[in-house]
């Protein structure tokens, strides 16, 4: 009976060509998008739960206030974690990561590379963490000072098919480390990455005393692992007496706050709000909306099935009539729809792989996301394949088949009016896949306005033309006057300063600051960079009040700072000039304001511009800068880049010379948000393509049960236009409705997405009036498509229909 089903399956789809192409490929495509968003939730929440113990493992975090500032960091101080492990036992172990350098020069012999993930950890670190061991032994691999643990992909990077245990590599110019130990490359779904990792005991020998202390230093992710079946709240409870006992009386005095809670490990990539993290995580919003957009594509497929089946009922209910005559029970037609349905569905999941197998580079190029993530998870993605070909083909059978299998012979005699009841349902399905498409095109122009809001708005400092060249001046042959007046000597180079920062990108180091009529209690936390005396000409940052810092003036690197308004503001001074400001903890001099800077965006949009204190301590160990910022000429740029390089090469920087333009930087700021509209934008798109193909259904079916109307209509005189305009009126209106629902649904949305950042456009009135003219002028031409087909046709042939 199935093989009869089939047969007769396929004849229907031989003989209905179009409609079949239409359904298949309206199916293909929704369930193309669906996998290809399916991957991208999988891989999401698959994140770090590839460790034997990731239920068990929890990060510290740390909240800091002083004086009324506040901030969240993923990172906590040294002895946070080894005196959780000495004072609970219920803590089975710990282990602390710290970054060597953002930058780090490594070599080998004449190998020389820059390596951007490179840590130091504690030896439990693979007790703790799964990492696949290749050679070394993981317990006693991170004992020793000064020993290394390379990735496999480095060891072939910097010795080739030689044996790399034993082999010594150099870091940071003078430091020597030996391989220990290789391990497998990083997964794709870890919160974090490496490359190297340096054992935590070689830390000591550079921070010394540091490593005792509570407060001054918060680098260090720290990780623990707890017992089997522990609540981890319950250890968060005790913590505030930990924290009470070591720096109680510290904070009483200063009236601050110090705060550490608990992430577990299986929640950081997707939960974490936090400052200082490793890598940019991910966001568990984005999870929501993308699975909500591929449920609606999903929706909005199975409603175009529905309508184009519906649409051609009347074809098929002479073949229901004859086969109830036979005999035919109604859960044989049932099951005989059903496997229609089902077969199309199954065309078109082959059809999906093979679209998703064409556009998989385009996916990678905008998500990140890797081919390998399918064969990975084989079974785990052929399960969900199969599951979704059931379900995609029940929900859309399901209706058609009850539908036409509910007719009755006498009723097939006598000839099937139109039932008002089935009519009406499919004009609400019409209107609720135009709701979804009008709220995902107003929510496209929303996003894309506030993209171009970021990029454009003005940050109170210049950053066309600014050329930011990473500089570590500890290991320089020369001192950066003399770096700087070479620099000069080009007719291209405008300017040239030196930074500790990028600006607009944030990075600033953050500290307690007393500041003149503050008490110690109420010293606040402030953020603060470190620059040269050309800094503020260079990036073209307003001063307001006071000077700059100048050559004139020894004391300025030890005595003098300026401040930005907002830290004015923040301070309460009416006249800042010549005030005072105490840096607390670290035992740092007394400086003098000596100028206020405009304000200007020295973190992302993200944020707020906050207090900022801008110092001069170029030459200091705790303050060294890290950036050559060089503004040139737009004249020959290529030029201009050869002659810095040749001034900054190798032999004044451990560091290969590499460049990035600021402008460029500022806008990679905001990759996630830019990845984010153009795959929204993608999706809106087949979303529109696929309410257009319901449409399309909906508008032949009434023009088929419309047929005979139509013929008399012409036949008496009735234009083409009038006839249009007949057919159309109906939808346009169902698309007009679909607008009222969809423009509150879109702004609530919005206004939630708005919420992350700081600085954001107003939802203005044309946003929506302009996604529901554009939604509209679609549904029209798709509508006048069918209706102008329907008007052309031949009434007597019309008038022949039966």
């Amino acid at each position: 009976m199935l093989g009869n089903y089939l047969k007769i399956a396929f004849r229907n789809f031989l003989k209905h060509k179009s409609y079949s192409f239409i359904n298949i490929a309206g199916l293909a495509i929704g369930m193309a998008a669906s996998i290809v968003i399916g991957v991208y939730i999988f891989t999401e929440i698959s994140y770090d739960k590839y460790h034997e113990k990731s239920e068990r493992i929890y990060r510290i975090e740390t909240f800091l206030e002083f004086g009324g500032n506040a901030v969240n960091v993923a990172s906590t101080n040294f002895p946070a974690g080894p005196v959780l492990k000495s004072d609970y036992p219920e803590v089975e172990n710990l282990v602390r990561l710290r970054r060597f350098f953002y930058d780090t020069p490594v070599s080998y012999d004449e190998t020389q590379y820059v390596e951007k993930n490179v840590f130091y950890a504690d030896p439990s670190f693979f007790d703790i963490f799964s990492f696949n061991m290749l050679m070394g032994n993981p317990k006693t691999a991170l004992e020793k000072p000064y020993s290394i643990v390379i990735t496999k992909a480095m060891a072939g990077k910097y010795f080739g098919d030689e044996q790399p245990i034993g082999k010594v590599l150099t870091l940071d110019k003078d430091k020597l480390y030996t391989v220990t130990g290789i391990v497998d490359n990083v997964p794709y779904n870890s919160h974090f990455t490496f490359n190297m990792l340096c054992s935590f005991e070689s830390v000591r020998d550079i921070v010394g005393s540091q490593m005792e202390r509570w407060m001054g230093d918060f680098q260090n992710f720290t990780y623990i692992l707890l017992d089997d079946n522990y609540d981890y709240k319950k250890l968060e409870v005790k913590i505030p007496a930990l924290i009470e006992k070591n720096i109680g009386e510290l904070l009483a005095v200063s009236d601050g706050k110090v705060e550490l809670f608990l992430q577990p490990l299986e929640k950081i990539h997707l939960y974490s709000n936090t400052l200082n993290e490793i890598i940019g995580s991910g966001d568990i919003k984005y999870i929501y909306i993308f699975s909500a957009i591929a449920f609606f594509i999903l929706l909005i497929a199975c409603i175009n099935f529905l309508n184009l089946t519906t649409a051609r009922s009347a074809i098929r209910y002479r073949e229901v009539g004859v086969k109830k005559v036979y005999g035919a029970k109604r859960s044989q037609l049932i099951f005989q729809f059903l496997s229609e349905s089902l077969l199309f569905s199954v065309f078109a999941a082959i059809i999906a792989l093979l679209i998703i197998a064409q556009i998989w580079p385009l996916v990678h190029e905008y998500s990140g996301l890797e081919i390998s993530v399918l064969f990975d998870n084989l079974n785990w993605f052929a399960g969900g394949l199969i599951a979704l070909t059931l379900l995609v083909g029940i929900a859309a059978g399901s209706y058609p088949a009850f539908y036409l299998s509910s007719f009755h012979p006498a009723s097939i005699v006598k000839g099937i009016k139109t039932d008002k009841t089935r009519l009406n349902y499919r004009k609400v399905l019409v209107i609720l896949q135009f709701v979804i498409s009008i709220t995902l095109i107003g929510s496209t122009l929303i996003i894309i306005n506030q993209l171009n809001y970021l990029q454009n708005k003005k940050l109170g400092f210049k950053k066309d033309n600014v050329v930011a060249v990473p500089f570590d001046h500890r290991s320089a042959t020369r001192s950066v006057e003399s770096l700087k007046n070479d620099l000069f000597s080009h007719p291209e180079v405008i300017s040239v300063t030196t930074s500790s920062t990028i600006p607009g990108q944030g990075g600033t180091r953050q500290n307690v600051f007393q500041p003149e009529g503050f008490v110690q209690k109420d010293a606040p936390l402030i953020c603060a960079i470190n620059v040269d005396k050309d800094f503020l000409p260079t990036m073209n940052i307003e001063l307001i009040a006071g000077r700059n810092f100048s050559d004139k003036y020894s004391t300025d690197p030890a005595k003098s700072i300026i401040i930005n308004e907002t830290a004015v503001k923040r301070f309460g001074w009416k006249n800042p000039l010549g005030k005072k400001v105490t840096e607390w903890i670290g035992s740092q001099p007394t400086k003098t304001v000596i100028g206020v800077v405009k304000d200007y965006h020295f973190t992302p949009l993200h944020y707020k511009i906050a207090p900022l204190i801008i110092e001069n301590e170029t030459n200091g160990e705790n303050h060294r800068t890290n950036y050559f910022l060089i503004r040139i000429a737009s004249t020959n740029i290529n030029e201009s880049i050869n002659f810095i390089q040749s001034v900054l090469e190798n032999k004044n920087s451990p560091l290969p010379f590499k460049f990035f333009f600021l402008d460029e930087n500022f806008n990679d700021l905001y990759n996630s948000e830019m990845r984010f509209s153009r795959i929204f934008s993608y999706f809106t798109s087949i979303a529109i393509f696929l309410a257009c193909l319901g449409l399309l259904g909906l508008a032949a079916y009434t023009a088929e049960q419309r047929t005979k109307e139509i013929g008399i209509r012409k036949v008496l005189g009735a234009s083409i236009g009038s006839v249009t305009v007949m057919l159309s009126k109906e939808f346009i209106k169902s698309v007009v409705f679909a607008n009222l629902i969809a423009w509150p649904v879109t702004y609530f949305a919005m206004n939630r997405w708005l919420q992350n950042f700081a600085y954001r456009i107003n939802i203005s009135w044309w946003m929506f009036a302009s996604a529901g003219a554009f939604a509209l002028g679609i549904a029209l031409l798709t509508v006048s498509f069918q209706a102008i087909r329907a008007a052309t046709a031949n009434p007597v042939e019309s008038l022949r229909y039966e």
